[in-house]
């Protein structure tokens, strides 16, 4: 599934390069550029809390080295015509949960997300 696809890869789970075939070229480049901005190790700057890194929170009860994989607890589908089918997707990953919502298209034989957003 795209959707829990793109949550790993910004998690840090997954490759990017193993969504390149269901990706739209404009798609894979936004997410890489996401992936960059939220990847594990990266310091950002939080207005109420400042900055912090995404590593992780030493107090977390999960042991190092274990990692959490996103999960996937609910999907819509709406077919939008014979070639676009669009979806919500809400996907849990350690103490958040995400909407996800993907529009995939159908050209020359094969199914490609054209739109990605994840929230």
């Amino acid at each position: 599934m795209v959707a829990l696809a793109a949550v790993e890869v910004l998690a840090g789970h997954r490759p990017l390069a193993q969504l390149a075939r269901w990706l739209t070229p404009d798609i894979y480049d936004g997410l890489a550029r996401r992936a960059v901005l939220t990847a594990p190790g990266t310091r950002v700057l939080d207005a109420a809390a400042g900055a912090h890194d995404l590593a992780g929170d030493p107090t977390d009860p999960v042991p190092a080295g274990v990692a959490r994989r996103p999960s996937v607890r609910r999907v819509r589908v709406h077919r939008v015509d014979a070639h676009t089918v669009e979806s919500s997707v809400v996907v849990a990953h350690a103490d958040r949960v995400r909407a996800v919502a993907v529009r995939l298209t159908r050209s020359t034989g094969r199914w490609r997300a054209s739109a990605l957003v994840v929230g």
